[in-house]
């Protein structure tokens, strides 16, 4: 099992330190277990599968900003939710953070200061519902697509990093540091279901679908107010280390 004895030293910068020590944290797990590194590049492989290339793909659906104005004014301040899967998923468009609640605990990965064109948070899955990331970036504009790049992100915890079970921080940490290191472009369009939601799909520039490790996901407009309520919701707040 995971020392986290050995983690106190590195915990005790974040008292001081603005960045979320990712790499120093992660050195530790890897020392403890080299197949960690075999993992990472087997899920690298799996996003490096895509389809061929799609006649007219960017125009085969809408933009998230196009789905959203749909809904008004039947939904007020929309944004988009993904609700059904075992995590829970958002996406504003433009530079519309949601407001993140201040009992929040709230650890920088990577920091950006320029023109935010989208946000996304996604709560991670299984393991813990107490943990989302938020990365935001700029976008191009392909047809209906947006290729988004991500420039900066964050994890948002209703628990503090010291009482994160090992399982949640080596999970969480790794899917930052892939964010962050990540140097694919992911152009995204919605395309409507039967059901009122919206189909997202993640092509390449060059019009070929991540039919790998990035599945379909299903979105549906929901009221700003509601949709950060439940992607911020607090699971279990006991502490979580094992």
């Amino acid at each position: 099992m995971f020392s986290w004895t050995a983690l106190s030293s590195i915990l005790l910068t974040l008292a001081t330190s603005e960045a979320l020590p990712v790499d120093q944290i992660l050195e530790q797990f890897e020392r403890d277990d080299p197949g960690i590194q075999e993992l990472e590049a087997v899920f690298d492989a799996e996003l490096d599968k895509v389809g061929p290339a799609e006649a007219n793909w960017s125009m085969s659906g809408i933009s998230a900003p196009a789905a959203v104005a749909a809904a008004k004014p039947s939904v007020a301040n929309p944004v988009l939710g993904e609700w059904r899967s075992d995590g829970n998923g958002v996406v504003t468009e433009g530079n519309e953070p949601l407001d993140v609640p201040t009992q929040l605990h709230r650890y920088s990965i990577e920091n950006f200061d320029g023109k935010v064109d989208y946000h996304t948070y996604h709560r991670l899955a299984g393991i813990s519902e107490t943990i989302v990331v938020h990365t935001y970036g700029a976008i191009t504009k392909v047809g209906n697509a947006e290729c988004q790049v991500t420039m900066g992100s964050e994890i948002i915890s209703s628990l503090p990093l010291s009482s994160w079970s090992s399982d949640t921080t080596l999970t969480a940490l790794l899917l930052a540091r892939f964010i962050r290191d990540d140097p694919r472009t992911y152009c995204i369009i919605y395309r409507a279901t039967i059901d009122g939601g919206y189909e997202q799909l993640a092509y390449t520039p060059e019009g070929q679908l991540y039919n790998g490790a990035v599945p379909a996901q299903i979105f549906f407009n929901t009221p700003r107010s509601e949709a950060a309520a439940r992607i911020f919701a607090a699971g279990d707040t006991a502490a979580e280390r094992d």
